[in-house]
């Protein structure tokens, strides 16, 4: 396979090839790899990138950080806290604080099933669509999956202003909750009929998304200012490893009940269940904090501002 400019102008169109200029470039430096180096390879370019861009950004001996400089220059309660000392990766003091904790655990079980349901609605759609005949489905399984990622982005933000008002442990466990009732019915109840399992993976990846942002803001509002950065790569990990799991679950509870079966769907997605449950049970008993500016929620102490 080649890759080069001329592909990926034909691919995108001439009238975008400006816009495209960085990935031209990718796209001929992994050719220059492939032309001498095994396939794999072609991404040693892209992963070195994130590298080159931490190196670019460390201060040289004696350089000031802007930060240092404009710090003075801010009201005093919104000043953030000196650099604190330490290894570079030790997480300890993160792992340390129980309301970050609290909503990257939550986060984790979130994305779980979160991208078991985007990685799986489509298959269990066309599933449904096949074995009940339903050939005049009102909307495709694929811009089911499409409308689900759309509205899910809604949810989000919407989530977000929600937590504002309501106070944000309380919306995500209330979240979670729906999460838990609407896993374990959508593959029993919805494989009976199209509009119905169409119906429901809306209204799931609705109530998977609503609480997405307000983890990650409480995430973020929970640390410690001077930690911000650990916090929140804890969090992604702890998420994304969720993401990751999660589908491939799905897949394994699938082929150990025999395939693509009512009752297949219905343990696949009620395992997704019993995560989002473990997941709302770690959060409670680790003891989020409400942010400023958000409504108490009567869950734990509101976090003070640094």
């Amino acid at each position: 396979m080649r890759l080069s400019s001329p592909d990926v102008e034909a691919a995108f169109g001439p009238q975008r090839g400006k816009k495209n200029l960085r990935l031209h470039s990718c796209a001929d430096g992994a050719q220059l790899l492939l032309d001498f180096l095994p396939p794999r390879w072609s991404l040693v370019p892209v992963a070195g990138r994130p590298v080159d861009l931490w190196l670019r950004q460390k201060p040289a001996d004696g350089a000031v950080a802007p930060e240092d400089t404009d710090r003075a220059a801010l009201p005093p309660e919104r000043r953030p806290a000196a650099a604190v000392s330490g290894a570079l990766f030790d997480f300890r003091p993160v792992l340390r604080n129980r309301s970050a904790m609290a909503y990257a655990v939550a986060y984790c079980a979130h994305t779980w099933e979160m991208n078991a349901l985007r990685g799986w609605a489509v298959a269990f759609l066309a599933y449904v669509a096949a074995t009940t005949g339903d050939r005049s489905a009102w909307i495709g399984p694929t811009a089911v999956a499409m409308t689900m990622g759309l509205v899910g982005t809604w949810a989000s933000v919407a989530g977000n202003e929600a937590a504002i008002r309501l106070g944000r442990p309380r919306l995500v466990r209330l979240a979670m909750t729906a999460c838990v009732v609407c896993a374990a019915g959508v593959g029993f109840v919805g494989a009976r009929s199209y509009p119905l399992a169409a119906g429901l993976v809306l209204l799931y990846g609705l109530l998977i998304w609503l609480d997405s942002s307000s983890l990650t803001a409480g995430a973020a509002g929970s640390a410690d200012p001077a930690r911000r950065g650990a916090t929140l790569a804890l969090h992604s990990m702890a998420g994304y490893a969720g993401g990751s799991v999660g589908p491939i679950v799905i897949g394994w509870i699938l082929d150990l009940s025999g395939g693509m079966s009512p009752m297949g769907w219905g343990l696949a997605f009620l395992h997704v269940a019993g995560i989002a449950l473990l997941g709302q049970v770690a959060f409670v008993l680790l003891g989020p904090r409400d942010l400023v500016g958000d409504r108490r929620s009567g869950a734990g102490p509101r976090m003070d501002r640094p």
